[in-house]
């Protein structure tokens, strides 16, 4: 518990340190992940550039669902990595929730 204590004091004296949006944001998840005790964390935020969604991860800015440019790459992804590898459960809400979410992304 003190671990999530100290995450949150980080968060917050972070947020007023940081001057882009991408460290921000980096920073947040980062720190949620530890808070919320998860192996991942992510967020979607638009783009102003190409109007598309954008997700931002606590595993790093250059996270690998970001470089694919259609949809099956990033559902042959979520297979491998969330439901095998981090056993992601279908019928939960919050994941049935990410995956509208990425479909979006890619529509």
């Amino acid at each position: 518990m003190q671990e999530r204590y100290r995450a949150l004091l980080l968060a917050a004296r972070n947020l007023f340190s940081l001057t882009s949006l991408d460290d921000l944001v980096e920073n947040i998840l980062k720190y949620s992940r530890v808070m919320m005790q998860a192996e991942a964390c992510s967020m979607f935020l638009p783009d102003r550039a190409t109007q598309e969604l954008i997700i931002y991860s606590a595993r790093g800015r250059d996270d690998a669902i970001n470089a694919f440019r259609i949809l099956p790459e990033a559902e042959y992804w979520m297979e491998r990595e969330l439901k095998v590898k981090l056993a992601w459960d279908d019928g939960k809400t919050t994941t049935q929730h990410f995956y509208q979410l990425v479909k979006r992304r890619f529509s």
